[in-house]
């Protein structure tokens, strides 16, 4: 068997000669020289497309903003599972600061997402559980749609949450919740809704063959789960209506304290008047015992 050696010196000129003809077809006009290499090795950015055009939403704070400084689950990105019917999703936010915090959030969409509560206090060491509802009929897109989550500190007791954020309030925290809907949930709960279907079906035909005791009791306990539905939806409703009444409760507060603020600085008004008219009534009296005094005293004189 022959056994062919190659030096590296070889290997070395080969590669020389290689890179000789590759800058040899790169130029008309012959080899490259070394600025001529640069020039025309050196790629050129490429141009902007419609995808490289729009922007995608990127989780968390942007540069130049505070980051978001209390923790939240989830962190980055909030998975949704579409359905055409409306889709509830919790995030939870933990308050690991020593001072009382407040928080707002915005939605890029109110016609399809609800947040409830948009806004709210958090005492340190407590959690706030915010439910987000997604009432889309159809599949949004993705890569389009976020949650801005703003926290800041605020003592305030007696103002509501609404109040506290102004157009001049500064965050002190931001962080941005990207929202990812996941494709072909509705062929699958299409699939489950069949197999929910069929399953009563079974248990149907199984409770005939039942005994009639059995039969009552299989009835008695649907009725059961069917009434513990309904307590479960007209409590998330309850829960809904109290909320709202809370937020209307809070408002009427504030108004009904700041119409005593006005009442009592009406009379404060009233009392530093009375005071003033008070102090002159003594200075006249004062006046007129002066000039009583000299009157006497002139008439001393005359005497």
């Amino acid at each position: 068997m022959l056994v062919h050696f190659v030096s590296p010196l070889s290997h070395y000129r080969a590669g020389q000669v290689l890179q000789h003809q590759v800058e040899a077809d790169l130029s008309d006009d012959g080899p490259l020289s070394p600025e001529r290499k640069k020039r025309k090795m050196t790629p050129t950015a490429p141009q902007a497309t419609a995808v490289n055009a729009k922007s995608t939403p990127v989780p968390g704070s942007r540069p130049g903003e505070p980051p978001f400084q209390m923790k939240i689950e989830p962190d980055k990105y909030l998975n949704i599972k579409w359905k055409p019917t409306p889709v509830k999703m919790d995030v939870k936010i933990e308050n690991t600061l020593k001072s009382r915090q407040t928080f707002k959030i915005k939605c890029t969409d109110n016609d399809i997402f609800r947040v409830r509560p948009p806004l709210g206090f958090i005492n340190p060491g407590e959690t706030a559980k915010i439910r987000i509802t997604c009432t889309s009929k159809t599949l949004p897109e993705n890569d389009r749609h976020l949650f801005a989550i703003y926290h800041m500190k605020s003592d305030e007791d007696k103002k509501t949450a609404r109040q506290v954020w102004t157009t001049e309030s500064k965050p002190e925290g931001v962080t941005r919740l990207v929202v990812v809907f996941e494709e072909g949930d509705e062929k699958k709960d299409e699939k489950k809704e069949e197999k929910d279907d069929k399953e009563p079906k079974k248990e149907a035909e199984k409770d005939e063959k039942k005994p009639d005791g059995e039969k009552k009791e299989s009835k008695e306990e649907e009725k059961k789960e069917e009434k513990n539905d309904d307590k479960g939806k007209k409590e998330e409703k309850m829960e809904e209506k109290k909320d709202e009444k809370m937020e209307e409760k809070k408002e009427e507060e504030t108004k009904d304290e700041k119409k005593e603020e006005k009442k009592d600085d009406a009379k404060k008004k009233d009392d530093e008047q009375e005071a003033k008219e008070d102090e002159k009534k003594k200075d006249e009296k004062k006046d007129d015992e002066q000039e009583a005094k000299e009157d006497e005293e002139k008439k001393d004189e005359k005497q």
